[in-house]
């Protein structure tokens, strides 16, 4: 301690006192608010620190409370034993409230050979990251789970070589952020001699890029990683790439740029995934810093040739890749060279890959090196041989790279086959070739990928193509595999072999194209060129269209995203993405791009038009009139009058709920959706809630679930905290009454569904009370929440200790609370079905039924009271029905069973 205070520049007069005094400084107040700590890592501590105390309240001050964790346990030293999970019950009210302090407790109390790396415990070295739960995180920022009723898994990070228990081999990981030069480079010193300077308007740019922990937790969550760790840099590497990129310091930025683009494997291998986002415990955004480098590359002018006397502007063949991906990820640059020789009018092509145009002398691309090219790297090639008199070619060799395949030398082998040929004359260039303005491409970088990917369109040139179109070879996942985290709904991971987009190729559902011999050639080179390293917004939208037309509204959406990243002030692709998202379900979003497309050009009808059908199948009929009006010839009387219906059926409802017609309601939310307001939020709420006031728990369930799915951002962006906490209100209390919750992943955004857990109820409650705290409702509702919570949680904890009466009380506790809680009641019936009282079970399980009718388990509870006490006609009753929504269910079948003989046998004896 004395040495603490020795660096902060204070000497010991008391030490008793500044023992003191460094107690509250740690405690966040005090003379050294340099030790108070790391924010993040104090507010994480404060809420986990009540969770706790509310744990430690319902428990007892000085009762344990157990919690089980289960962690990932491999000892090197024993090879021939497998990787298991150790389970360890640690008391949280003796334990800190990070995970890494129950590592710390486990280490020292229980296993002191579990073994982990840590260090600040500040969420500032990222020594201890690891994936607790299925995330990957940092163990000291990562607070405990107070649920003592399921266990915490900890593993180490995924897909990383384990040296013992969680600690994992991140030498590649050093080395890939080695290789992006994290360092300021400069080609001379300041010219005062001191530090380079730097406004804080460029400054400010750099926020949100250089706070990376290099804790590798988005590197391992990230799945181009998984499969090409040599080669793909990862997102934290990628992440420091562009902070020297973005740095007004740094003189080598378009080095930089150029080094992680010149090759497949680095920053193209990306697939937008967004999982390094989604993971990071620093909130930082790779995904975001990946896309920026993408556009910055793709709108960058190429770099010019060093051309002699008399020479020819260079061409490059690019070869068709995957379509869909080549155009969101701009693989630009990524195809072999080839050069042509003319005989006797016709152009064919050689069997050498690395030729360029008579005496053309390249610059050399600059590798991970960084350093400028010069002249001695320039090396004379062996001329090419044709049947004529032909200028001899110089080349630049490429440097061989250490993360390519090592059967790189095999690249000859394939192109000896014998191409289709060209009747063009020698000044035209060639469909498949580009302008002498396009990038250079190493030899390299065509990698295996490539080299299959030419085979096969050999292949097809010769054989012609059929019905099957052979997928790319790059390492890429089905679509609906790898699945769409944006889109609603599963999609098909199938080949859809007959869309064909209008331009000579034929597209599958991951993007992948091939030439078809139902165009021109001429067609199939604008393709390529197309879908080269410069490609046309306008072509893009075109491109979206058709796909939007055959009913690929995700490949779509995807080619409009490419349009306006390339031009981000046109109006029609805002419009067109705006019809996409519709398409896909995504309705707020679709409103947001139809806003800025109108804001770019306010006049433009149909962005109006295309919003009033938005803005009505919201319910904001006022919106939509007001859109309609403004939309020209493309709107019509229908239309207004379309809104003008809903609009009186939206006043009904609100009348009803003012009287509390609750019937009347019913019949009006209905009326409202038929007429148009089919993805209104706000009017499924509302016939939600009259369906809960007339205790149709099940048709509430099944009202809500018909209500579109939208983000929670993007819904509190829309509605407003205040009109999005009432949605969120009415939801929670469905769950509650049904006993299905909702867990509300707004980091991922989609939604998981659980059975019979009140928590997750309780969490969108407690979200909706942080929108509007001062809802009276809010706060009612959300107290009820917390006491049928507690209950339910009391109870099971009685039922599993064999207390039955205890437990059947504190259900009742609950049920004064929610009379009607379909859990709650079907919980109780099962404690008074152990203590004998079958008749008061079958009541509660009748209760249960009344408002949820579908309750299977409150079903088959009754039909075995009813059996125990020889009320057979009524127990085969409720098996049947069990049968036919479970008819492979032992239990049921074996039910049945046995009361249709009993009641076979009962019949008997009375006849």
């Amino acid at each position: 301690m004395s040495s603490v205070l020795r660096l902060l520049g204070r000497r010991i007069c008391n030490p008793a006192a500044e023992k003191v005094r460094l107690s509250s400084s740690l405690s966040g107040g005090g003379d050294f608010p340099i030790l108070n700590g790391h924010k993040a890592a104090q507010d994480l501590s404060k809420d986990t620190l009540k969770s706790q105390d509310i744990t430690k309240e319902k428990e007892g001050q000085h009762k344990e409370v157990k919690k089980e964790f289960k962690i990932y346990r491999w000892n090197p030293d024993k090879p021939n034993s497998k990787p298991f999970l150790q389970s360890f019950f640690v008391d949280l009210s003796s334990c800190g409230p990070m995970v890494l302090d129950v590592l710390q407790k486990i280490k020292a109390e229980d296993d002191a050979s579990l073994s982990y790396r840590r260090s600040c415990r500040e969420g500032i070295c990222g020594s201890c990251s690891m994936n607790i739960d299925g995330t990957n995180t940092v163990a000291c920022l990562k607070p405990i789970n107070p649920n003592t009723s399921k266990p915490t898994i900890i593993t180490p990070l995924p897909h990383m070589y384990v040296i013992k228990d969680l600690v994992v081999d991140l030498t590649n990981f050093y080395q890939q952020y080695k290789s992006m030069e994290p360092w300021l480079k400069t080609r001379k010193p300041p010219k005062d001699g001191r530090e380079h300077r730097q406004s804080p308007k460029d400054r400010k740019k750099l926020d949100g890029l250089y706070e990376c922990i290099l804790c590798a937790c988005c590197t391992t969550s990230c799945p181009s990683y998984w499969w090409n760790p040599e080669e793909f840099p990862g997102p934290a590497a990628l992440l420091q790439a562009y902070r020297w990129i973005s740095d007004s310091r740094d003189e080598y930025r378009e080095e930089r740029l150029q080094a992680i683009t010149e090759s497949e494997t680095k920053v193209y291998r990306c697939r937008a995934i967004k999982n390094c986002t989604a993971t990071c415990p620093k909130g930082l955004n790779p995904a975001s810093a990946i896309l920026k480098m993408k556009s910055k590359h793709l709108l960058s002018d190429p770099p010019v040739l060093e051309m002699e006397e008399n020479t020819a502007v260079a061409a490059a063949e690019r070869r068709s890749g995957c379509g869909l991906l080549s155009v969101m990820f701009g693989r630009r640059g990524l195809w072999s060279k080839k050069s042509t020789a003319v005989d006797n009018g016709s152009q064919k092509s050689t069997s050498t890959a690395a030729t360029a145009t008579s005496n053309i002398q390249f610059t050399k691309s600059p590798g991970t090196e960084l350093k400028k090219p010069r002249d001695d790297q320039k090396v004379s090639a062996e001329p090419i041989q044709n049947n004529q008199n032909h200028n001899q070619r110089s080349v630049v060799p490429s440097k061989p790279s250490s993360n390519q395949y090592p059967n790189n030398h095999q690249l000859g082998t394939y192109e000896n086959h014998q191409r289709s040929s060209y009747n063009n004359n020698s000044n035209s260039v060639d469909p498949y070739r580009g302008g002498g303005g396009q990038r250079k491409v190493p030899r390299e970088a065509i990698g295996l990928s490539g080299e299959l990917e030419s085979m096969i369109t050999d292949h097809q040139k010769a054989k012609g193509t059929n019905g099957l179109v052979r997928a790319s070879s790059s390492n890429i996942m089905l679509y609906g595999n790898l699945g769409n985290l944006n889109q609603t709904g599963p999609v098909t991971a199938g080949v859809n072999y007959g869309n064909n987009n209008g331009y000579g190729v034929k597209r599958t559902t991951m993007g992948a194209a091939t030439a078809t011999t139902t165009k021109s050639q001429d067609q199939s080179g604008s393709l390529c060129r197309a879908i080269s390293t410069r490609m046309d917004p306008e072509t893009l939208k075109i491109m979206g269209n058709e796909d939007y037309k055959n009913g690929n509204f995700a490949e779509a959406l995807a080619l409009y995203d490419a349009a306006i990243a390339i031009d981000p002030n046109k109006a029609a692709y805002r419009s067109n993405k705006s019809a996409a998202l519709t398409a896909l379900g995504r309705i707020l979003d679709a409103v947001f791009e139809c806003r800025e497309a109108i804001r770019i050009e306010p006049h433009y009808h149909r962005a109006h038009h295309r919003l009033g059908n938005l803005y009505l199948r919201l319910g904001e009929v006022e919106k939509s009139i007001y859109h309609f009006k403004h939309s020209g010839p493309e709107a019509d009387r229908e239309d207004i009058a379309k809104a003008k219906t809903v609009q009186t059926h939206l006043n009904k409802c609100t009348e009803a709920k003012r009287l509390r017609d609750w019937n009347g309601l019913i019949t009006e939310t209905t009326n409202t959706i038929s007429s148009g307001a089919d993805a209104a939020p706000q009017v499924y709420a509302l016939q939600a809630e009259a369906l809960l006031k007339t205790h149709r728990h099940q048709e509430a369930d099944d009202a809500l679930s018909r209500c579109p799915v939208f983000d929670i951002d993007a819904s509190t962006r829309y509605y407003g905290p205040v009109g999005y906490a009432g949605f969120l209100v009415v939801r929670a209390q469905v769950h509650l009454a049904s006993g299905r919750f909702v867990l509300f992943c707004s980091s991922l955004q989609f939604l998981v569904y659980y059975s019979n857990r009140f928590d997750e109820a309780v969490e969108a409650i407690q979200r909706a009370g942080k929108l509007d705290g001062n809802n009276r409702e809010v706060i009612m509702i959300s107290r009820r929440a917390q006491a049928v919570t507690e209950a339910r949680f009391k109870g099971n904890e009685l039922f599993k200790s064999g207390r039955f009466q205890e437990a059947c009380a504190a259900y009742g506790e609950g049920l004064d609370h929610d009379p009607r809680n379909s859990v709650l009641l079907c919980n109780r019936a099962a404690c008074r079905s152990k203590l004998g009282q079958f008749d008061k079970s079958i009541e509660d399980c009748t209760a249960a039924l009344s408002v949820r009718p579908g309750y299977g388990k409150a079903r088959l509870r009754r039909a075995d009271c009813n059996a125990k006490i020889e009320k057979w006609e009524l127990a085969v009753g409720d098996y049947e029905i069990l049968k036919k929504e479970s008819p492979e269910d032992e239990q049921v079948i074996r039910g049945l069973s046995e009361a249709q003989q009993q009641l076979m046998k009962r019949s008997g004896q009375d006849s």
